[in-house]
């Protein structure tokens, strides 16, 4: 049994259809009073309904609406989410003005999964710019206009420029330092080795 409003096969217990040309809103709740627009409950005296309240704001699992949509559980997002924060920023994780507390992002993914951050300007299919996290050999990798520029092993091993450091520092070009004392400095009780020689065949040390 059904009722059904503009129709007459309704396929719920309550069905609403049109089908005039020109008219484009099948139903119109208007609230002229304070009270919650729209309340749609699972059990008797649920506690966590979907509502609209007079505002326009939307609530999924929770009746104490704090923005445009809040929802009280986890949320599962299959597709792109695109949401405006600012002109600078389209994504804020935290709250203004406190200081006391942490916040952060947590992205998830399968054991041999890879969990993503990506920078893209529409040239690239997985951004110009990412940070990678490979779970299948806990492994992170930063990309630079589209191609891996640094990598870090479950070792702590770090690649510039290639992708399997067998040092703490390995990399795959030149090292340059710079200021008035440039230098680098090998502290440990171990050997101190340097390889590798100018164009003119020359290894300069001190």
């Amino acid at each position: 049994f059904g009722i059904g409003v503009g129709t007459t096969t309704p396929g719920a217990a309550f069905a609403i259809a049109t089908s005039t040309a020109g008219l484009n809103t099948a139903m119109l709740l208007s609230n002229l009073g304070s009270g919650y627009t729209f309340w749609a409950q699972d059990e008797a005296n649920d506690t966590t309904p979907f509502v609209i309240d007079a505002a326009g704001n939307v609530g999924i699992g929770t009746t104490g609406l704090g923005a445009k949509l809040d929802v009280n559980g986890t949320s599962n997002f299959n597709g792109t989410w695109n949401a405006g924060y600012s002109s600078d920023y389209v994504m804020q994780v935290g709250i203004d003005g406190v200081s006391a507390n942490s916040y952060g992002l947590m992205i998830k993914a399968g054991t041999t999964g890879t969990g993503k951050i990506g920078f893209d300007d529409g040239g690239t299919a997985d951004g110009r710019g990412r940070i990678w996290y490979d779970h299948s050999n806990d492994s992170m990798a930063v990309y630079t206009a589209g191609a891996e520029a640094v990598r870090i092993l479950n070792t702590g091993n770090v690649g510039i420029g290639t992708t399997s450091p067998t040092a703490t520092l390995t990399t795959n070009g030149h090292i340059q330092t710079g200021g008035a004392k440039p230098a680098i400095s090998a502290c440990g009780t171990g050997t101190t080795e340097i390889h590798g020689t100018d164009q003119a065949g020359k290894v300069t040390v001190g």
